[in-house]
């Protein structure tokens, strides 16, 4: 039975409500009335549904009126059948239980970003620098609850950015990392719970759950973000001005001011004769005169009295004013003493805040840069193209089960579902890095395409497998870089995709087996394990009918500010470790060397990572090193040499790492590769499935 509408509210006590069943003339709410049944009239008694309807009859078949303001129960009114306090409270009940019905244990980390959208961009734009993550985030939570969250998050950084300018919950729209609407949904629940599920590994199984960080954009308007901007305009205006009356009131407290003193009497008479003879008398006249010259001060900003000695020999009393524009000032001006001026103790003007010293040689080279742009400077507005792609981002798989599930050798299975974005590139060749067999550029693309690696953010490193050409121009040999056509390039970069996969899954599985191997044998490292990863990787084309199809490998941007130089740690063409100076260097490089050790007994001597190269904790451009004798075609990409593969045995040599997780040292490759199951670990046994 739903609850009843349009009762008035407040209902009173409850004593006057009777949990009794409906009598016969009293339907249950939501009912219409029986035709047969007995009806309401107007002979009844006060105490009747009709007494509380004002003497109003329902007609037949309609619902039960509700109750006028005029008879609203209370602790004396008559009993109304059918009812009881849990109405009142139906609908919150419902909610409340709705929401119970849909929690769950599960929880992840959401980070709340305050976000607009410039006119004319597809570019979103962090405000200021407002933005929190938030830990232990239900993953069921609903469209108000996470709104609510994320304003209460981002209180604080907003209130540095924009001051005491109101923002509430209704002035933002929330968004996700793709820029899509967030939806409320009925109920209110699981708005973002399919950001932490993954497909099932296997059909008919529940999807999986993991724990990760989503990213919520909360959009404000440009409205608003243009009103804040010109509020904060304001702000810093009216502080310029406070620090402008500061400075000023600074400079006129230190000029010379009017004397301040009280008001007395000082006496001024000469020597010798006449001394004694009118002592008495310019000390009575002086009384007298002094009490003038208190009663004329009243008004005065500072008097001082003094006393004169005439020509018969009697002292006058007059009153010096200083700072004041009486006419009496301006009558004795003549007669006033004669005191030098003090010194000026003005302070120097202080400096504006914000504004950093420059010397002079700094400032000439600055104005001397102020120039028309040059001819090549200028070309970098030809170095940037723009187009619009299909990003197939790669699949990220966590074992080598699921890498057999899904590998059938189709490339479609290594990347998860498509989607369209825009891509920035710059084309210019001084921003372009040229190795031996791909160029590189650097741009952006928008929206993200990285989920699981938002410090990425949108930029991208966009890769080419390219020819040389070589042209005479002016009597000298110029070479070019030329990138692939659409089949060569496809061809290419799809195995460069499949290579970086299987470079992320051989190198989790080493992390996976260092975990076990700690817990089962509780042990501690004597060193530091370091954490290294290979980049994410999507392959984007350009198929549009008015533009020459294009294909790229974007990766993520190996930033050198955090990473470090460029460097390589191992080479194809051997497994020995390079020559590293510097000591983190080499202990990564030793690392990467058991990584080798460990996945050739993982794959029963059939593979193992090669050309580790990259950052302090990013790699890029893997070579997957597999045995000869596997087949007579070539097997992963043009990297992928027989001699780098077979003189692993002679040129790998066992460090601190391969010693202290017990691996084994004189595996036959041969055998393994026949057949022979040996996971060469000592301490414990390794199944496939990692």
């Amino acid at each position: 039975m739903g609850p009843p509408t349009g009762i008035p509210q407040p209902f009173g006590s409850f004593a006057g409500w009777n949990p009794a069943p409906p009598s016969g003339n009293m339907m249950p709410p939501h009912q219409p009335v029986s035709m047969s049944g007995p009806r309401y009239s107007s002979a009844q008694g006060p105490g009747s549904m009709t007494s509380l309807l004002g003497g109003l009859t329902p007609a037949p078949g309609a619902l039960v009126p509700v109750y006028s303001a005029a008879a609203r129960p209370s602790a004396s009114s008559t009993p109304v059948a059918g009812y009881s306090a849990s109405h009142l409270y139906y609908r919150s009940d419902q909610e409340r239980r709705a929401k119970q019905a849909f929690a769950s244990p599960y929880k992840g980390s959401v980070e709340f970003r305050l976000c607009v959208m410039p006119e004319n961009k597809t570019v979103a734009k962090l405000v200021g620098s407002v933005l929190e993550c938030i830990k232990e985030v239900p993953a069921h939570i609903g469209h108000a609850d996470l709104l609510e969250t994320g304003m209460r998050a981002i209180t604080h950084e907003w209130r540095r950015f924009a001051g005491e300018y109101p923002l509430s919950s209704a002035d933002v729209v929330m968004r996700d990392e793709k820029w899509c609407l967030l939806i409320p949904k009925n109920p209110d629940v699981d708005i973002i719970s399919d950001r932490f599920y993954v497909a099932p590994k296997k059909p008919n199984m529940a999807p999986q759950f993991r724990t990760r960080k989503i990213i919520i954009n909360l959009h404000l308007p440009n409205e608003i973000h243009n009103a804040v901007l010109i509020y904060r305009e304001e702000q810093h205006e009216s502080e310029d001005r406070a620090l402008v009356a500061s400075v000023e009131k600074s400079i006129a407290s230190n000029s010379h001011e009017p004397v301040t003193a009280p008001a007395a009497t000082v006496r001024a008479a000469p020597k010798g004769k006449g001394k004694s003879k009118s002592k008495g008398k310019g000390k009575a006249e002086g009384k007298g005169k002094g009490k003038e010259v208190e009663d004329s001060a009243i008004d005065q900003s500072v008097s001082v009295g003094y006393t004169l000695i005439n020509s018969d020999g009697e002292e006058q009393g007059f009153p010096l004013l200083l700072g004041a524009s009486s006419s009496s000032s301006s009558m004795i001006q003549s007669k006033r003493p004669i005191t030098p001026p003090r010194p000026s103790t003005k302070r120097p003007l202080p400096e504006s805040p914000g504004s950093p010293e420059v010397s002079r040689e700094d400032m000439m080279r600055l104005v001397k840069r102020q120039t028309y742009s040059s001819k090549s400077e200028l070309g970098a507005f030809l170095g940037q193209v723009s187009m619009v792609v299909v990003v197939h981002p790669m699949r990220l798989m966590s074992s080598l089960d699921e890498l057999r599930d899904l590998d059938s050798g189709d490339w479609q299975n290594l990347c998860t579902s498509s989607q369209a974005a825009t891509l920035i590139l710059h084309t210019d060749s001084r921003r372009q890095m040229i190795g031996a067999f791909k160029i590189a550029s650097f741009g952006s693309v928008s929206p993200g395409i990285f989920r699981l690696a938002p410090e990425s953010g949108h930029a991208v490193c966009a890769k080419q497998s390219y020819y040389k050409s070589t042209a005479k121009v002016g009597g000298m040999s110029l070479v070019q870089h030329v990138p692939h056509d659409f089949q060569r390039q496809g061809k290419t970069l799809t195995m460069e995709l499949r290579c970086l996969l299987w470079a992320h899954v051989l190198h989790s599985a080493v992390y996976g087996f260092t975990r076990r191997f700690l817990r089962e044998n509780n042990k501690e490292l004597p060193f530091t394990l370091p954490w290294m990863r290979f980049v994410h990787g999507a392959l984007a084309s350009s198929t549009g009918a008015s533009t020459v199809p294009t294909l790229y490998l974007l990766e993520e941007v190996i930033d050198q500010s955090k990473e470090g130089a460029f460097r390589k740690y191992i080479n194809n063409a051997s497994a020995a470790v390079l020559d590293l100076k510097n000591p983190e260097d080499r202990h990564r490089a030793e690392f990467l060397a058991f990584c080798q050790h460990y996945q050739l007994i993982k794959t029963h001597g059939t593979l193992f990572v090669s050309d580790y190269q990259g950052g302090e904790s990013l790699l890029t451009d893997p070579q997957i090193m597999s045995s000869p004798s596997l087949d007579s075609r070539q097997l992963f990409a043009d990297g992928n040499i027989g001699k780098g593969f077979e003189s692993f045995q002679n040129d790998h040599v066992c460090n601190k790492f391969c010693e202290f997780f017990e691996l084994q040292r004189d595996f036959d490759l041969k055998t393994n590769v026949e057949g022979e199951d040996s996971d060469g670990v000592k301490s414990m046994a390794i199944s496939v499935a990692e």
